[in-house]
């Protein structure tokens, strides 16, 4: 299901969001190269705003583009703000569409989720990695939290796809973006084992995480995604240069986006003493007043910090 938030939130004031676009699209670049462009297509869900459309089709120059709205109550207002006119237009639930979708070429599939995990997240992401050519992206965004589930209707609500040996304390805040990556994976490598069994070992398609993001704006949301490789092709993705970004890869815990809290004065400040080692940078006396945690949190996003700027109606 792919819902509307545009009457709850402007997507384009959400300054972690923001952050996140940017982190993702610096990876998917250089992947997804102006010359493969033609070769690509993006899935998503624009809403009325579509900024991630904005973003892949002008990072990218992706021209085949597919935005999934559920209510058709939106039809019309989503029509009018379509930015591009190489975006179609579904109206249906995600896991309605998707199965219909012309899969003839790689692609990047951002499901954007407003809600808490449900099941047919599995059935859209079941499709996907079915789908998958190399050089495919998945991306997945939603809330983290578990809307106070207890194990016994948790593993009633999502069934098969609870991994064996859950306990209570994997449905807590803290360990619930865990959880969730550990659900998504099994249920990628599940599909792949069963669709590529027959192939040579040089054939089959292998999934390589690359996103584990938790933030908060307005709710506290986790983005989980990666890239579809053939294995043949393992050497070729270990010399991307994105490697080598500290927010890619699987760790114990997930990256966080914190928006710092500063003046633009302050802004300007930080920025003069970067680029910098981390402890130069942090224990520079020049922004000794800027609260540790701002000052760090600066210093992990300040390539994608998003600048605002009011202009008054003429």
């Amino acid at each position: 299901m792919s819902g509307s938030s545009d009457k709850k939130i402007n997507y384009n004031l959400r300054p972690s969001k923001s952050i996140e676009r940017k982190m993702i699209l610096e990876v998917l670049k250089e992947v997804c190269t102006p010359k493969l462009a033609k070769k690509y297509k993006y899935i998503g869900f624009g809403s009325s705003f579509f900024t991630d459309f904005r973003l892949i089709h002008r990072g990218l120059n992706i021209t085949d583009m597919i935005s999934i709205e559920s209510k058709i109550s939106n039809e019309k207002r989503v029509k009018f703000n379509k930015p591009f006119s190489c975006i179609k237009l579904e109206i249906g639930f995600s896991q309605e569409v998707l199965p219909k979708l012309n899969w003839d070429k790689k692609f990047v599939a951002w499901l954007d989720y407003e809600t808490s995990l449900k099941g047919y997240m599995f059935d859209d992401l079941e499709t996907c990695t079915r789908n998958s050519r190399g050089g495919s992206f998945i991306i997945i965004t939603l809330r983290r939290d578990f809307d106070g589930l207890n194990k016994e209707k948790f593993e009633e609500d999502f069934g098969e796809n609870v991994f064996p040996g859950l306990i209570e304390e994997d449905l807590q805040p803290s360990k619930s973006s865990a959880t969730i990556r550990k659900m998504f994976v099994n249920k990628i490598t599940d599909i792949l084992d069963d669709a590529y069994a027959a192939y040579e070992p040089e054939k089959k398609m292998l999934f390589k995480q690359l996103f584990d993001f938790t933030y908060k704006d307005e709710a506290r949301m986790y983005t989980f995604g990666g890239v579809f490789i053939e294995s043949g092709d393992e050497r070729a993705f270990k010399n991307y240069n994105f490697n080598k970004l500290e927010f890619i890869g699987v760790e114990e815990e997930p990256h966080d986006i914190s928006f710092p809290i500063i003046t633009n004065k302050e802004y300007h400040v930080l920025n003069r003493i970067l680029p910098a080692s981390r402890k130069k940078f942090l224990g520079s006396k020049s922004i000794s007043f800027v609260p540790m945690e701002h000052k760090e949190s600066y210093y992990n996003a300040y390539k994608f910090y998003p600048a605002y700027i009011e202009i008054a109606d003429m």
